[in-house]
């Protein structure tokens, strides 16, 4: 269901300042009005509170709390098999379901590039006073958060309860650690949903929704830079974006993280015959779905359109059913129009990267370590 076909719901819910629509009131969906106030109304703060204090202030809050997609995804589908469910609470759980990319057929670069533009990454950027929010996953969960507690009232099930709270510690330990600049990314498998009546599954949910919508506030965190970027690198240092994909399987919902990386710089040090000097993409993704279980990409666009592909396996059954598949994804990428260095898999996980360099160090062109 596109969220398109919902403006009178989406209309009412949490939106920016200036925009139609009823606020939250204090308290009702917390996570969502501070990741709000925190990235889309920082200009309004100049000269009063720094931006990126109230940046900081918002990740500090987010890093506690942040959890994965797939609990989402869990619960949300479990609860929407339950009946007599408010029909905007069900719109709105199809909305979010249809932003789980198929898993039937390979994605093609432009699924991958509409899931980059969904993933709530420019959320704030595509946020226009008089329009309705962007269509995108921090806009599905927060329609999600709005209903939900539309549902609830005020006599809510609480964390505190006992059943919400078995349910929080039961997912607790599987939490994906927070995104970071330069961090290995991490897929997530799929999550199982808590057995809870639907009112109890309801308030977990909620719970589960703010901490996704966390984890994307710290995606965005981390593909603008953050703390860790030194001051005057920023014409020097990669530019990245971090971003995470949902995918549809047998057996529930399971979630791809994705780097993309451009350096200006990467193809200027070995200056060979054939290096022109160009620009090095990177793109590094981790996912883990039934039956390959874990696996991580490294992908290396380099200048002369020349391609490398590193894929790690941790077990040796995916690492031979993905052998099958190097072979025609070098002729489809030759086809392409591509130089194929290598596609090379490997048993285990892949290498942590070395740390960013400073503006003295040496580059590297590729940092695949194949």
């Amino acid at each position: 269901m596109a969220i398109g076909s919902l403006p009178p719901v989406i209309g009412d819910m949490p939106v920016n300042p200036g925009h139609a629509g009823r606020r939250p009131l204090a308290g009702e969906i917390p996570v969502f009005g501070r990741i709000e106030e925190a990235v889309a109304f920082a200009p309004a703060t100049a000269g009063t509170v720094p931006r990126t204090t109230v940046l900081e202030a918002a990740v500090a809050a987010a890093l506690g709390r942040q959890d994965g997609l797939a609990p989402v995804f869990a619960a949300a589908s479990t609860l929407n098999a339950a009946p007599d469910l408010p029909a905007t609470l069900r719109d709105a759980l199809g909305v979010l379901a249809g932003f789980a990319l198929g898993s039937a057929s390979p994605p093609t670069a432009g699924d991958v590039a509409a899931a980059l533009a969904r993933s709530g990454l420019f959320h704030e950027a595509g946020a226009h006073p008089g329009s309705p929010p962007p269509a995108d996953l921090k806009t599905a969960l927060a329609l999600v958060g709005r209903a939900l507690a539309d549902w609830l009232g005020p006599g809510k099930p609480t964390p505190s309860d006992p059943a919400v709270a078995a349910a929080v510690a039961l997912v607790a330990g599987a939490r994906p650690a927070p995104p970071r600049r330069g961090g290995r990314p991490a897929g997530q498998r799929e999550a199982e949903a808590p057995d809870l009546p639907p009112r109890a599954l309801a308030a977990h949910l909620l719970d589960a929704a703010e901490r996704a919508a966390g984890r994307i506030l710290l995606h965005q965190a981390a593909s603008i830079g953050g703390d860790d970027a030194a001051p005057g690198t920023d014409d020097d240092a990669p530019r990245g974006l971090v971003f995470e994909i949902p995918i549809a399987g047998p057996a529930g919902v399971s979630v791809a993280e994705v780097r993309i990386e451009r350096d200006d710089h990467g193809g200027r040090e070995r200056g060979g015959a054939d290096d022109d000097g160009g620009p090095v993409h990177r793109v590094e993704m981790a996912f883990a779905v039934a039956p390959l279980g874990p696996v991580a990409v490294r992908v290396g666009l380099l200048p002369g359109r020349r391609v490398v592909i590193g894929v790690w396996c941790e077990t040796p059954a995916a690492v031979a059913r993905l052998e099958a598949e190097a072979a025609p994804l070098a002729d489809a990428l030759t086809a392409a129009g591509l130089a194929v260095s290598g596609v090379d898999l490997h048993l285990g996980r892949p290498p942590q990267r070395p740390a960013a360099p400073t503006p003295t160090a040496p580059r590297h062109r590729l940092d695949v370590e194949l």
